[in-house]
């Protein structure tokens, strides 16, 4: 238990952290598992995530461990209290699971969120992120390369339209089951303008941009 404690205790921050962006915390309680399984496996299993015991024996809350971490929390909010409508929604889960990782590293000073997204972006594979096949649906553009358009998003309606757009997400879809084509509806009602040419191209297009809009 002493090992484990500094990742119990770094937990109450992490939500406190991310209700300011996402909104309330939409479950009753939290808790961590770990489990006597192979390294790497990470799962967000509803109020208790799940991970493999041998990612957290060192007992050092590393860049790792803090991504794993934040990962599987933020999808309490994205894919636990608003579910996607169907597999090719799976970005709606993913893809803002990743973004939450990558809100939570920048946020404690481990490295800047424009430059990881800008690594993303550079090394994306061709795909649409909206899109997936059976045999790539858990691919990388379901988890960064779908973080990417988000910052994009982000970017284009800036950021306190963005955070108004995930915490009424899931404040007006909790319990639900949604779709992209909900997410698009809600960000043009959030906006006030259409954003179909915006999605059509970082979302919907194989090859997005090279380069993120202006913020």
């Amino acid at each position: 238990l002493a090992v484990m404690q500094p990742f119990l205790d770094s937990t109450p921050e992490m939500i406190e952290y991310f209700q300011q962006y996402f909104g309330p915390y939409p479950l009753d309680r939290y808790g961590l598992a770990m489990t006597d399984s192979f390294s790497g496996l990470a799962m967000e299993t509803q109020g208790r995530s799940l991970f493999s015991r041998d990612d957290f024996l060192g007992g050092e809350l590393g860049e790792f461990q803090q991504q794993l971490l934040a990962h599987e929390l933020a999808h309490q909010w994205f894919g636990n209290a608003v579910s996607p409508a169907v597999w090719k929604d799976i970005w709606l889960n993913e893809s803002f699971a990743t973004y939450g990782e990558w809100m939570w590293v920048d946020h404690i000073g481990i490295i800047d969120i424009d430059d990881i997204a800008s690594g993303e972006l550079q090394f994306r594979s061709p795909g649409s992120s909206a899109d997936p096949t059976a045999s790539n649906l858990f691919s990388s553009n379901s988890y960064g390369g779908g973080a990417v358009v988000l910052h994009a998003l982000r970017q284009t309606i800036g950021v306190d339209a963005f955070f108004d757009l995930l915490s009424r997400w899931v404040a007006e879809n909790n319990g639900e089951s949604r779709s992209t084509s909900d997410f698009i509806a809600l960000a043009e009602s959030v906006t006030g303008e259409s954003l179909t040419t915006f999605f059509d191209e970082w979302l919907f297009a194989d090859i997005p941009p090279a380069e993120f809009p202006d913020a």
